[in-house]
C-alpha cells in the first residue's frame, strides 16, 4: 500500500496545520477534581512511522486528526479542533461570541475557550448554536450557559426543530444500545497504543464523559414550548 499510494504528498498535512494559532502546552485536559478528561499527548506515538501491524492509511489519517488546538478559519471565525470527536466553531460578532457545537463535555469546551481568551480576546458568549442532536455537538454546553441564562434569554440558544425529541430518543431511549455501539465504533476500552486504538477515522476518540446537560435541554425545551404557546395565543 505504501508503494501504491502517494504517501510522500504532504499537502494534507500542510492543510491540517493551516491557521493554527496555539495548542495545549500540557497536552492534557483535566476536570475540576484534577482527573484527566482528555489527553492529546496520549497519541504522541503517532508521530512515529506506521508499524507493520497498522494500516498505513489509517495511521496517516490518525496523524492528521491529531493536529489539535485553536485555528483561524477566516476573519472573526475560529475553531477548536482535536479536543473531541467534533470541532467547536466560534464566530466573533459585534457584542461577543456565537459558539457553534460546544463539544461533548464542558471540560474540553472550557479548555478550548481558554485558548480563545488567551490568543484572541476575552469576550462574552452571546449565543450557542446546536447543529444537531449527536452528543459530541451539544454535551459541553454547560461550559457557556446555565438554566438561568436559558430561561432569561440572556444567552440565546438555537437548535433545529425537533432537537429535544431526537436527543432524547438517541441518548436516553436508545442510550444503552448507543453506548454499546460507541464502544465498538470508537474503541473506548482499547489502550491508546499502536496495537489497539489509533482513531475513529474522522475525529478524536471518545473522552471521559461528565453528562450534565439534560437539565439544560429540559429548560431549553420548556422555553420553546412557552414561546409557541405565546405565539398561538396572540
Amino acid at each position: 500500500m505504501t508503494a501504491y499510494l502517494p504517501f510522500n504528498d504532504n499537502t494534507d498535512f500542510d492543510n491540517a496545520q493551516k491557521g493554527l494559532i496555539a495548542t495545549l502546552p500540557s497536552g492534557e485536559i483535566k476536570d475540576s477534581e484534577g482527573n484527566i478528561s482528555y489527553s492529546v499527548k496520549a497519541f504522541d506515538f503517532l508521530k512515529s512511522d506506521a508499524p507493520t501491524t497498522a494500516n498505513p492509511s489509517l495511521w496517516r489519517q490518525s496523524r492528521l486528526n491529531a493536529v489539535s488546538g485553536l485555528f483561524k478559519v477566516t476573519d472573526n471565525i475560529y475553531q477548536i479542533r482535536g479536543f473531541d470527536l467534533a470541532n467547536m466553531t466560534l464566530v466573533k460578532g459585534k457584542t461577543g461570541w456565537i459558539v457553534i457545537d460546544p463539544l461533548t463535555v464542558q471540560e474540553t469546551a472550557l479548555a478550548g475557550m481558554e485558548l480563545v481568551k488567551k490568543h484572541i480576546g476575552d469576550f462574552p458568549v452571546k449565543a450557542v448554536l446546536l447543529t444537531h442532536s449527536h452528543i459530541d455537538h451539544f454535551g459541553g454546553m454547560r461550559a457557556f450557559i446555565n438554566e438561568k441564562d436559558i430561561q432569561s434569554g440572556a444567552i440565546k440558544v438555537y437548535a433545529p426543530e425537533g432537537f429535544f425529541e431526537h436527543s432524547i430518543s438517541e441518548n436516553v431511549m436508545g442510550g444503552n444500545a448507543m453506548s454499546r455501539r460507541a464502544a465498538y465504533m470508537y474503541g473506548n476500552l482499547c489502550l491508546k497504543v499502536p496495537l489497539e486504538a489509533l482513531d475513529p477515522d474522522w475525529g478524536r476518540l471518545q473522552l471521559k464523559e461528565a453528562q450534565e446537560y439534560w437539565s439544560l435541554l429540559i429548560s431549553f425545551q420548556n422555553r420553546m414550548v412557552k414561546r409557541k404557546s405565546s405565539t398561538v395565543s396572540k
